[in-house]
């Protein structure tokens, strides 16, 4: 017989986790309160939702569906969707010049020689290389395994990822300017100023070249993401999940976006989706792509400046009707439900102490976010809200729901489900 398990909030690991306690074989009830964020409006003949189009992890979500019921394709494909390749993102600098992006490596250093030059893309590639080190580092500090005390960060895991150094560094010491604001533009699309983020998190960048671009498609045209979290909501009542409160739960799940009085928000950016064209900011007839446009798909333009990027996503009905998603970071503002940003920077005396307090730094930052474990009282209490220690990214949120799920399952039941690595 399985345990009670009460999970209380709107996070996505909240939902998650609820399928894979539910697979298991636990009695689970899951009170999500207000789901907006994870629900999609109508807008002509689109479905929209404030979360980009483009996944470029998608293995957390393969996992997710596969270890709670019918595969993700086959799922997927029951109701007429499909995760589909994307079309490569085309970003414009703030010199004029352009770029499109493709996921897959070899296709990448070809790209950026053809568009930028030879130079700037051996110097993408080896900073890759570098990145892809860092984010074989991560995977072990709160994706894959759990991240509980400062002990997991020593000095010298520390100074692998990059000791106190932030995400603004990192692309400072980039010779192409062009480069560096790819690389600016992982922090602000995480929710922070890159002069604010860990350099560790540009590693982020590796993913896209690892794992492709994919969007959720139907008959060819884009589906946003939250097609795929209400695929996993029809799921919970073949995993017979309860939507009110159980009696006598003996683990208590908080899946809330609350955060500690120490963080503060993630900045969200400003999402608008504009039908007129009159409207449009810009007008996206891509002269110097025209490999791009002949891709099904949704395309993904990024606008850098000093001050974020501005992505734009341009899609096109079956009956021609035109559809631009704007999200304007430099008009971004804290959100709690998108999770935490990070305060990394220091100034003056503190930023040259900093070098020598790095790893202590580093424990402190890390460390104030959510942990999955919360101290037991009546009940074993656990916590998946969108400041997760492995990111406030979705799939960053699922793969805590994972963990939170090992972790519950073996102090009920003394069996440690979790995968051999």
């Amino acid at each position: 017989m399985g345990s009670q398990i009460q999970i209380t909030g709107p996070a996505i690991g909240g939902l998650a986790a609820a399928l894979r306690l539910a697979k298991l074989g636990h009695h689970v009830s899951w009170l999500p309160g207000n789901t907006q964020l994870w629900s999609s409006d109508p807008i002509g003949d689109w479905l929209v939702d404030p979360w980009p189009l483009v996944l470029t992890f998608p293995a957390p979500w393969r996992d997710l569906f596969k270890k709670t019921g019918r595969d993700l394709a086959s799922e997927a494909k029951r109701v007429g969707l499909e995760l589909a390749p994307a079309p490569p993102a085309q970003h414009y600098f703030s010199d004029g010049s352009y770029l499109a992006l493709p996921g897959e490596r070899g296709a990448q250093f070809n790209s950026i020689k053809h568009y930028l030059g030879e130079n700037a893309a051996t110097e993408w590639r080896d900073f890759l290389d570098a990145q892809d080190d860092i984010w074989m580092q991560l995977r072990a500090l709160g994706i894959e395994t759990e991240l509980a005390t400062a002990d997991q960060l020593t000095k010298a895991v520390c100074q692998r990822l990059g000791g106190s150094a932030t995400v603004a560094d990192v692309a400072g010491r980039l010779n192409d300017e062009r480069l560096a604001e790819l690389v600016r533009a992982t922090a602000w699309r995480s929710g922070s100023r890159p002069e604010d983020t860990p350099s560790w998190l540009a590693s982020r960048l590796v993913l896209e070249r690892t794992f492709g671009r994919w969007q959720l498609q139907r008959l060819g045209q884009t589906e946003p993401l939250s097609s795929l979290v209400q695929l996993l909501r029809h799921r919970l009542i073949v995993r017979r999940v309860k939507l009110e409160p159980l009696p006598n739960p003996q683990a208590l799940i908080d899946a809330s976006n609350k955060l500690p009085a120490e963080l503060s928000g993630a900045l969200a950016p400003k999402v608008s989706h504009l039908t007129n064209r009159d409207t449009w900011p810009i007008e996206p007839e891509f002269p110097q792509a025209d490999e791009v446009i002949e891709q099904p798909g949704t395309a993904e333009i990024v606008h850098h400046s000093g001050d974020g990027p501005i992505v734009y996503y341009y899609r096109v009905s079956a009956t021609c009707d035109p559809l631009l998603s704007v999200h304007d970071y430099p008009a971004a503002t804290p959100d709690p439900r998108f999770g935490a940003s990070w305060q990394w920077s220091l100034g003056g005396f503190w930023q040259r102490l900093s070098k020598h307090l790095g790893t202590a730094r580093l424990q402190a930052q890390w460390l104030t976010r959510q942990p999955i474990r919360l101290p037991a009282q009546q009940q074993l209490r656990y916590q998946l809200g969108p400041a997760t220690r492995a990111g406030n990214e979705p799939w960053a949120q699922l793969a805590t729901a994972a963990l939170v799920t090992y972790a519950a399952h073996e102090d009920l039941t003394g069996q440690d489900i979790r995968p051999q690595l």
